[in-house]
C-alpha cells in the first residue's frame, strides 16, 4: 500500500510519463522509419523492374517487330518499289505460273535475310485462291483447303482490316506432313495495308520463331522471376513461366488486372499462388502488346533483414538512454514544486482524514484554487453569457435608430465594458451566399454566422474597431469605427473576411458600406444607403464590395432604358432568329451593368422581357408534355443575379426552338414514310413525283428536296431500287420470263429493266439466277456474295 501511495505522487507520475513518452516516440520513429525505408525500397525495386521491362520491350521492338514490319514492306514493295510477290494480287494465275516460282524464291530470300527471327512467309491471293509459302510452296485452296492448317487465313478473313498477332502454335511443315515445326507466332496483315473492310486483295503472314522471343526474355530476366508477352486481344504470345503454370496463366488475378481495358503501365504487388509477387507491366512501343514480369518479393526483402535488426537495436538503446534522462529531468522539475505543496498541506489539510492526505500534489492545488475561484467564476459567467445578446441589440438598435439617447447608449456600452472613442462610424452590410447557406442545416448556418462575427470583431488594424451582429438569415451587419477615412480600411477588411470565408466555409461574401456618420446615433441613414447599394450585387455579381459614394448617384437617377428594347425582343423572339434574340438579351445585360439605371428599374425591365417570353409561349401550339416551358419560365423570373438570369432565359428560348424544330422534323418523317408506303403499294403501276406529292398533299419540288434529305436518294432512284428488289424476288422464287418479271416489277421495257439490273448487280437477270440458284433445290449458294 505504501508503494502504491508513492506511485500516486507527482514525482513518480512524471517519471512514468517521461518513460511512456520516450517509448511511444521511439516506437513511432521506428515504425515510421521502417515504413519509410521499405517504401523507398519498393519504389526503387519497381523502378528497376520497369527499366528492365522497358529495355526488353525495346529489344522486342528492334529485334522482332521492326524485322517483321520491314519484311512485310519488302514483300509488298520489293527493293525498288516493285515486288514480284505483289504481281499475282492483280493478275490471274493462268499464263503466269512462272511468277509463282519467282514469288516463292523471293519469299525464301526475304525470310532467309532474317533467319534467326523468321521461320517462313506465306501469302494468300484472294483473286486466285492460292497460298504461296517460302517453306511449303504453292497451295491451291479449292483442292487442299481441308488438308492444311491455315488458321492464320481464317483469322485474316474474320478481321479483314486489322493487323493480327497470333499466339504461339505448332504449325505443320507442309500439307503432306503430320510433323510440326517449333512453335511459331504469326503476324497477319491485309494487302494493301490501308484498305477498307472486305476490300483486301489478300493477306501476308510472317511466321516468327517463338524461340527468338523466349531468348530475348531469358536474356533480360533473372532466374528469380518470369516474363510473359500478352497480345492485343489478351492472348499469351509467349512466356517463360514454369510448365505447371503455363496453361493457367489467364486465370490468375494479375493477368486479368494487366489486360483490363483501363489498366496502365506500372507495378503492383499481389499473390501468385501462395507467393507474394511484384508484377510489373509495360506496353511494347509501336504495338499493343503487354510485357509483364512477375518476381517473388521475398527475394528482394532478404536484403532488408540487417536493416531491420539495426533499427531494433537503435530503438532499444534509445529507450534505455531516455529512461535515464527522464529521471534527471523529473528531479529538476519537481524540486521547486515541493515547498509549495508542503505549505498547501499545512494550511488547507489540517484535521483532514488519511485518505484526503494521500491525494497527489496537483489534486491538492486544484482543490485549493477551485475553492478560491468559485464566486469569481460565477460572476464572470453571468456577465459573459449576456454580453453577446446586449451587444447584438445595441448594434441593431443603432443601425435602425432604435437607440436615440446618448445616456441609453453609454449605459449599454458601460454594461459590456465597451468604448468607441472614434470620430467616424460607418454602417456595413454583409450578405452571405444564399445558395450555399440554403443547403445547410440550421446548426451549420448558425455556426458559420457565429464564426464570421467573431472573425470580424477580432479584426483590429490601423486603429479601427468593429462591432458585428446577425441581421437576418442571410445577412450580417457591422459598425466600423475609425478616426480617419475608412475606405481603405474597409477594402482591407473585405479582402481578409472574404479569404477567411472562402478558406473555411467555401462561402462568398458581399459587402456594402454606407457613407460615414460622425456619431453612433446617426448611423441609420448610413445603414439605408448600404442596403440600397447592396441591390447592385445582383447586377454586378463579379464585384463583392460596394460603396455608397460610388453607387448612390446611380440609385437616385430616374433614367429609363429604351422602350423599344422589349418590343424588339418580342419581335425577334417570334421571328425565330436566336442570334438576334441573344443580342437583345445581351444588350439588356450591357445596359444594366454599364448604364446609369437604378437597380429597381433594371429588374422592372427584366420582368418585361420575361412577360414577353411567357406571352410567346402561350401563343405556341404546344400542349402537354411537348410544352414544359412554364416551369422553366418560373425559374428565369426568380433571378439570383443578372448573369444567371440571362443564361436561364436564353436556355429556355433555345429549348423552345428545339421543340418546335423537333415537331417539324417529325412531320417531315411522317410525310416520307407515307410516300414510301405509297411507292410500295404501287410498284406495278406508273409512279411519278407529282402523283406521290399529290398523295401527301404537298408540292413535287418540296417532296423531292424532303425525300432526298430524309433518305439520301432522289425519288426516282428510290423507286428503281424498290422495283429491282421486287424483280430479284421474282427471279429467285418464280419461273416467269424476264419480260414478265419486268412488267410485274413496273418497268416500261425489259431492255431498260436489264440495263438497271446489271448496273446494280453487275450481272444480267438470267446470269444472276444461274449463279445464285443451285440445280437441285433452288437455294442461294453461300460461296457467292450479293
Amino acid at each position: 500500500m505504501r508503494w502504491f501511495s508513492r506511485l500516486n505522487t507527482v514525482f513518480y507520475k512524471l517519471v512514468m510519463s517521461y518513460v511512456a513518452l520516450i517509448f511511444i516516440t521511439i516506437l513511432f520513429v521506428g515504425l515510421v522509419s521502417y515504413h519509410y525505408f521499405s517504401t523507398i525500397y519498393n519504389e526503387e525495386l519497381m523502378k528497376m523492374e520497369s527499366k528492365i521491362l522497358n529495355h526488353t520491350s525495346q529489344n522486342l521492338l528492334n529485334d522482332v517487330v521492326d524485322v517483321v514490319e520491314r519484311s512485310y514492306i519488302h514483300v509488298t514493295m520489293g527493293d525498288s518499289h516493285v515486288s514480284p510477290a505483289a504481281f499475282l494480287f492483280d493478275h490471274p494465275l493462268d499464263g503466269n505460273h512462272e511468277k509463282v516460282h519467282i514469288t516463292q524464291q523471293y519469299l525464301n530470300k526475304v525470310a532467309a535475310s532474317h533467319s534467326e527471327v523468321l521461320d517462313s512467309i506465306s501469302i494468300y491471293y484472294r483473286s486466285n485462291d492460292i497460298v504461296i509459302s517460302s517453306l511449303s510452296g504453292v497451295t491451291y485452296l479449292d483442292e487442299q483447303r481441308a488438308s492444311i492448317d491455315l488458321e492464320w487465313l481464317n483469322r485474316g478473313h474474320n478481321k479483314q482490316d486489322e493487323t493480327i498477332w497470333m499466339e504461339a502454335k505448332a504449325v505443320p511443315r507442309n500439307i503432306h506432313s503430320n510433323t510440326h515445326t517449333a512453335k511459331l507466332i504469326t503476324f497477319i496483315r491485309p494487302y494493301p495495308y490501308a484498305v477498307q473492310p472486305g476490300e483486301a486483295k489478300g493477306y501476308i503472314a510472317v511466321h516468327i520463331k517463338e524461340s527468338m522471343l523466349k531468348k530475348l526474355i531469358h536474356s533480360e530476366k533473372s532466374s528469380d522471376g518470369n516474363m510473359l508477352l500478352i497480345g492485343k486481344e489478351g492472348a499469351v504470345l509467349t512466356h517463360n513461366f514454369p510448365a505447371n503454370l503455363g496453361g493457367s496463366l489467364t486465370t490468375l488475378p494479375f493477368y486479368r488486372q494487366v489486360t483490363a481495358p483501363s489498366s496502365r503501365d506500372g507495378s503492383f504487388i499481389t499473390d501468385v499462388g501462395d507467393t507474394e509477387t511484384l508484377i510489373t507491366s509495360v506496353t511494347v512501343p509501336g504495338t499493343e502488346w503487354k510485357l509483364v514480369s512477375a518476381t517473388p518479393v521475398s527475394e528482394f526483402y532478404k536484403k532488408t533483414v540487417p536493416l531491420r535488426h539495426t533499427l531494433l537495436t537503435i530503438c532499444i538503446a534509445a529507450i534505455a538512454i531516455g529512461i535515464v534522462i527522464s529521471n534527471i529531468f523529473t528531479i529538476r522539475i519537481y524540486n521547486p514544486l515541493r515547498p509549495i505543496i508542503n505549505k498547501a498541506k499545512s494550511v488547507f489539510d489540517q484535521g483532514k482524514s488519511g485518505h484526503q492526505l494521500e491525494e497527489n500534489e496537483f489534486s491538492l492545488l486544484d482543490r485549493v484554487i477551485n475553492n478560491l475561484s468559485v464566486k469569481i467564476n460565477d460572476l464572470e459567467n453571468t456577465i459573459d453569457s449576456n454580453a453577446p445578446l446586449i451587444k447584438h441589440h445595441m448594434v441593431v438598435g443603432l443601425l435602425h435608430a432604435r437607440i436615440q439617447s446618448r445616456n441609453e447608449l453609454e449605459g449599454t456600452m458601460r454594461l459590456i465594458g465597451l468604448q468607441l472613442p472614434y470620430l467616424k462610424h460607418t454602417a456595413v452590410l454583409i450578405q452571405l451566399d444564399r445558395a450555399t447557406m440554403s443547403q445547410l442545416t440550421l446548426e451549420n448556418r448558425q455556426f458559420i454566422k457565429f464564426n464570421l462575427i467573431k472573425k470580424l470583431e477580432q479584426w483590429d488594424k490601423d486603429n479601427t474597431r468593429l462591432l458585428a451582429a446577425e441581421l437576418s438569415e442571410y445577412e450580417l451587419c457591422a459598425i466600423v469605427s475609425a478616426n480617419d477615412d475608412v475606405t481603405k480600411k474597409l477594402e482591407r477588411l473585405h479582402k481578409d473576411a472574404k479569404e477567411y470565408a472562402h478558406d473555411n466555409f467555401m462561402m462568398k461574401l458581399t459587402f456594402s458600406a454606407g457613407r460615414p456618420a460622425s456619431s453612433l446615433l446617426e448611423l441609420e441613414p448610413s445603414c439605408r444607403e448600404a442596403a440600397a447599394v447592396l441591390k447592385y450585387a445582383l447586377i454586378h455579381p463579379e464585384q463583392s464590395l460596394f460603396f455608397a459614394e460610388a453607387w448612390m448617384p446611380r440609385e437616385e437617377r430616374d433614367e429609363e432604358m429604351p422602350a423599344e428594347l422589349t418590343a424588339r425582343f418580342s419581335s425577334e423572339l417570334r421571328s425565330g432568329r436566336l442570334s438576334q434574340v441573344k443580342a437583345v438579351v445581351e444588350e439588356f445585360q450591357r445596359l444594366s451593368q454599364s448604364g446609369a439605371y437604378s437597380a429597381d428599374h433594371c429588374w422592372a425591365k427584366w420582368n418585361e422581357l420575361t412577360d414577353a417570353f411567357r406571352s410567346y409561349l402561350e401563343d405556341l401550339p404546344l400542349k402537354g408534355s411537348e410544352s414544359p416551358y412554364d416551369e422553366r419560365l418560373k425559374v428565369s423570373v426568380s433571378p439570383v443575379d443578372i448573369l444567371s438570369c440571362k443564361s436561364m432565359l436564353i436556355q429556355a428560348i433555345e429549348d423552345t426552338y428545339q421543340s418546335i424544330e423537333a415537331l417539324s422534323n417529325q412531320k417531315n418523317r411522317n410525310i416520307v414514310t407515307a410516300v414510301k408506303q405509297y411507292i410500295s403499294d404501287n410498284l406495278q403501276q406508273s409512279i411519278s413525283l407529282e402523283s406521290a406529292a399529290e398523295h401527301v398533299r404537298i408540292s413535287g419540288k418540296y417532296l423531292s428536296r424532303l425525300f432526298k434529305e430524309e433518305t439520301g436518294l432522289n425519288f426516282s432512284e428510290y423507286v428503281n431500287r424498290k422495283r429491282l428488289e421486287l424483280a430479284e424476288r421474282y427471279i429467285l422464287t418464280s419461273d416467269m420470263t424476264i419480260e414478265q418479271i419486268s412488267a410485274h416489277a413496273g418497268f416500261n421495257s425489259s431492255a431498260y429493266f436489264i440495263k438497271k439490273f446489271k448496273e446494280t448487280y453487275s450481272v444480267t437477270p438470267r446470269m444472276y439466277k444461274q449463279y445464285y440458284l443451285s440445280e437441285d433445290k433452288g437455294t442461294p449458294k453461300k460461296e457467292l456474295a450479293h
